[in-house]
């Protein structure tokens, strides 16, 4: 069954939280490393290795095989830690195939919300299932960035905005970025 009202893409509270926090680190290493603070980017990066170490502790769910607790939850928090390059090796197999499987199963629909969105096609191309990536993102049917574009909601919105939520009850014109 695909489902996707509010809870699905809310509360991956402190997981996508710290994800979030680990990108900005990297991106601060990165940043750091260009001005030639070098000081500053071995900091960054000393302090990087250990929060990721740290997420991949606190995070991993042995039960679920996952970043995610809910199964709602597993598109957004696997994606995130992916492309955080949280994941340890031993992890980081699990919760792509976790992610691949979530995917599938949902007949390629998506559950992300604005959180996960930017970082999930990311998370499967860079894991090699370029074809996962490419039907989610052709996907015409909700929920899916295609339903938006096709216009076919049947919720009186407006085609082609970005909705808080799948259902669409809600606000709308929200960017996705990257």
């Amino acid at each position: 069954m695909v489902g996707a009202g509010r809870d699905n893409v809310a509360a991956t509270g402190p997981g996508s939280a710290a994800a979030n926090f680990l990108l900005a680190l990297e991106a601060m290493a990165k940043l750091a490393d260009i001005v030639g603070a070098t000081d500053d980017r071995a900091r960054f990066a000393t302090t990087l290795t250990q929060m990721r170490a740290a997420f991949d502790a606190q995070f991993w769910n042995e039960t679920t095989a996952s970043y995610a607790a809910h199964s709602l939850h597993t598109q957004t928090l696997n994606a995130l830690a992916l492309v955080s390059n949280a994941p340890s090796e031993s992890h980081r197999a699990a919760a792509t195939a976790s992610l691949v499987a979530d995917v599938e199963a949902r007949g390629d629909h998506l559950t992300v919300g604005s959180t996960g969105a930017p970082h999930l096609l990311q998370a499967l191309t860079d894991s090699g299932h370029h074809d996962v990536a490419l039907r989610l993102a052709l996907q015409e049917t909700w929920p899916s960035w295609g339903f938006w574009l096709t216009g076919n909601e049947t919720l009186g919105v407006s085609g082609g905005t970005c909705w808080e939520s799948w259902l669409g009850d809600d606000t709308h014109n929200h960017i996705f970025v990257k």
